[in-house]
């Protein structure tokens, strides 16, 4: 009789790390649960081979508008003596064929993996961190298949369907400013606010972003030049509320977002 339910992999992937203290009943359980032993084992087994090459060492991109943290993909392969067939999604399905990779940034405290399962073609990614709040609205890149995403409030982004693809690296991109919006209540009697900010040394000019409400849970963003040069328009807006992370695109320097009774929204990222 097993002395505690299975672990779900973030939790067992914190126990690899160190993150979360292995305790008594989660050790007896360890002993006794193959499904959540194989899953220990193969996750020690590639941060231990990640820690032989010394971890990722991130490149950072010249652009002042962002910075763009280009890590390396280790593969979970019988090399270190575990299987990709023996790391599944959550749930785990030991006979399925699952690829797996891995990275991890010290520097920033994530982790991570991109898994292909090739029994439904899902091709899905997953961050973690300490502080799971870290892991929301954070925009990846796979520059080698040509996908982009943002991840959700799990920290996860599901690509759908697709052929396993080749990838050695993925990119990080930190957003260029976050706006922390709380403890402010989108559905208060004061439905009229306006908050503004600076962000400053972009592209060689400081920005004024200014964040309005003008009904309850709707907020327009406007960004203008300090210097008077025309509005950015590649910027872009995610949005981060207790209930789900959307992207709002900016169009001429304004970007709308539209939050649903009882959402609250906590923070913006700018990219």
């Amino acid at each position: 009789m097993r002395t505690t339910v299975c672990l779900d992999v973030q939790e067992i992937e914190r126990l690899v790390l160190g993150v979360k203290a292995i305790s008594q009943p989660i050790r007896a359980h360890l002993l006794e649960c193959d499904r959540c032993r194989e899953y220990y084992l193969a996750l020690r087994a590639i941060y231990s081979a990640i820690s032989m090459y010394g971890g990722n060492a991130p490149a950072e991109s010249g652009s002042r508008m962002s910075e763009v943290r280009i890590l390396h993909l280790f593969p979970l392969t019988g090399a270190n003596g575990c299987s990709n067939r023996r790391l599944a999604a959550k749930g785990g399905r030991p006979n399925g064929s699952v690829t797996v990779f891995s990275f991890t940034d010290r520097e920033q405290g994530y982790v991570g993996r991109l898994m292909h399962d090739a029994a439904s073609g899902r091709l899905q990614f997953y961050l973690l961190a300490d502080d799971m709040a870290k892991t929301r609205g954070i925009q990846i890149h796979l520059p080698e298949a040509g996908l982009s995403g943002i991840t959700d409030a799990e920290g996860r982004i599901d690509f759908g369907p697709m052929e396993a693809p080749e990838c050695h690296e993925i990119q990080i991109v930190l957003p260029r400013a976050v706006i922390f919006l709380e403890p402010l209540d989108p559905f208060a009697e004061k439905s009229r606010e306006q908050h503004q900010f600076i962000l400053k040394d972009i592209e060689d000019s400081d920005i004024e972003i200014s964040v309005s409400r003008d009904k309850p849970g709707r907020y327009i963003l406007s960004f203008r030049r300090i210097d008077g040069r025309p509005a950015l328009r590649e910027l872009k807006v995610v949005a981060i509320t207790d209930l789900r992370t959307f992207e709002s695109p900016a169009e001429r320097g304004v970007a709308v977002i539209q939050t649903m009774d009882p959402e609250r929204l906590l923070k913006i990222h700018i990219y």
